[in-house]
């Protein structure tokens, strides 16, 4: 397969036009990729419209196991961040109401604050109405659109959605954090166990669920090691570390470093890109003949263009001069090559 070198000469200030691989690490091209193919999804587009155009139906929706499953963290956070502050303030409330807010409120997107008034601890059927205060987020950003790529989004925006692709899965010391849940437990248990006689069960009950959901997310998006916590010696503690890699060795999550900084396929390769957004470009669909042809002459150009100075795959024939046509048999022969680059980020764009 002919294809393109690393470094692609694509030119980087079209208008209109963006690859992710334009990012500097694999990481950021991961997530840019994911929202150029999430904007371009037909599904996602037909609710983002719908979204847009009735909050009956935003209410809904909100209250949707598609809106509220973890896995669709990054969709939720494009929807949140397509309404105005306001409009978002006005969702928040009414999911409070509904009891549909997430626990972990690093997953609540979208232009605005929220605050807690108090500990989780303190929650009662009484107060909790007043437990969370949510604001408009001073001078934020306008809303986006599915119009809109990567590169013209908010900053703030894509912070969140690199949060929504990356949840609980920061290396991170996580005591402080059962230990407020073990106070909380204790207490919902202390008050079943009395008969309820503050009415708390429903409150009790939404804390479970949202304790649970977090347990559910840390179990699937994490590995969890209990290390006691006490002195070690350097060879103990060695061997600890040894156990941990060894888990994620057997289950396949441990990669060469080698294999992993030279991995190019995020989202799809950078020659996929390229071609596919040549076709946006140029309005031609491949499942056309004649479309499909006109972008395999494109291709054809391009291959002769990095052949002649050298930077084109080991091999590759130029065909020719620069302004010199192509036999029809070298176009029909690189055909399936460039088509098969964009089918293979239109198929990302329709798992999105």
């Amino acid at each position: 397969m002919e294809a393109r070198s690393s470094g692609s000469d694509a030119p980087k200030n079209m208008p209109g036009i963006y690859d992710p691989n334009w990012e500097l690490t694999n990481e950021a091209k991961g997530v840019a990729a994911r929202w150029e193919c999430l904007r371009r999804n037909e599904a996602f587009r037909a609710l983002s419209e719908r979204w847009l155009e009735s909050e009956e139906f935003r209410r809904a929706h909100a209250l949707s196991p598609i809106y509220n499953d973890p896995q669709y963290h990054g969709p939720r956070c494009g929807w949140d961040w397509m309404l105005t502050a306001r409009q978002r303030v006005n969702l928040a409330e009414f999911q409070i109401e509904k009891r549909h807010w997430f626990f972990d409120r690093r997953f609540n997107f979208g232009p605005i604050i929220c605050r807690e008034n108090f500990s989780p601890a303190a929650l009662t059927s009484k107060n909790w109405r007043g437990f969370l205060r949510v604001e408009p987020m001073p001078d934020g950003p306008p809303p986006i659109t599915v119009g809109q790529s990567w590169d013209c989004t908010p900053e703030l925006f894509k912070k969140q959605f690199r949060l929504a692709y990356a949840p609980p899965n920061e290396f991170r010391e996580i005591n402080a954090g059962l230990h407020e849940h073990a106070t909380c437990l204790a207490r919902a248990a202390s008050r079943l166990a009395a008969g309820d006689p503050l009415k708390e069960a429903s409150v009790i009950a939404y804390y479970l669920f949202a304790l649970g959901s977090q347990l559910r997310d840390l179990a699937e998006f994490s590995k969890v090691f209990k290390i006691p916590r006490r002195p070690h010696s350097e060879k103990r503690f060695k061997q600890f570390l040894e156990q941990i890699r060894e888990s994620f060795r057997a289950s396949n999550l441990l990669l060469p470093t080698k294999t992993y900084d030279l991995h190019k396929s995020y989202q799809g390769t950078e020659e996929d890109w390229h071609w596919f957004l040549e076709a946006e470009r140029l309005g031609l669909d491949i499942r056309n003949s004649a479309d499909l042809y006109k972008l395999s002459e494109h291709y054809c150009e391009d291959l002769r263009q990095r052949a002649m100075r050298a930077k084109a795959p080991p091999r590759t024939k130029a065909h020719g001069h620069t302004g010199t046509k192509f036999s029809s048999q070298v176009i029909k022969n690189r055909r399936s090559v460039v088509k098969r680059h964009v089918l293979t980020i239109e198929k990302w764009i329709r798992a999105a």
